[in-house]
């Protein structure tokens, strides 16, 4: 028969494998999303799609979405608008809310 010892062993080599087993499972999953992550982003740049350009009101009210085209388009979309916000341009809202001046 098993004697107490060696029954508490099976239970902490159990525990043991248990965490070894999840620590495994996370690690993997966390190695696909730093993988993915790049990946995601080097197809949109490398394959031209569209990216798109936002304009907020402080941090989480939005005000203008755009699609500017490649990444070069919405890079240069991107400086037309901060260059119209610091002149002071508003540009139209086109996300449900009115425009108000600052």
């Amino acid at each position: 028969m098993w004697s107490t010892a060696s029954a508490g062993g099976l239970w902490g080599l159990l525990i043991f494998l248990l965490m070894v087993a999840v620590l495994a499972f996370f690690s993997v999953w966390v190695l696909l999303i730093l993988l993915a992550a790049p990946l995601a982003g080097l197809y949109r740049v490398v394959l031209g799609r569209s990216w798109w350009v936002e304009v907020r009101r402080g941090w989480a009210t939005p005000h203008l979405y755009e699609k500017s085209g490649d990444w070069a388009a919405s890079g240069a979309r991107v400086q037309e608008l901060s260059e119209a916000l610091r002149r002071g341009e508003v540009p139209a809202a086109n996300v449900g809310i009115t425009a108000r001046q600052p």
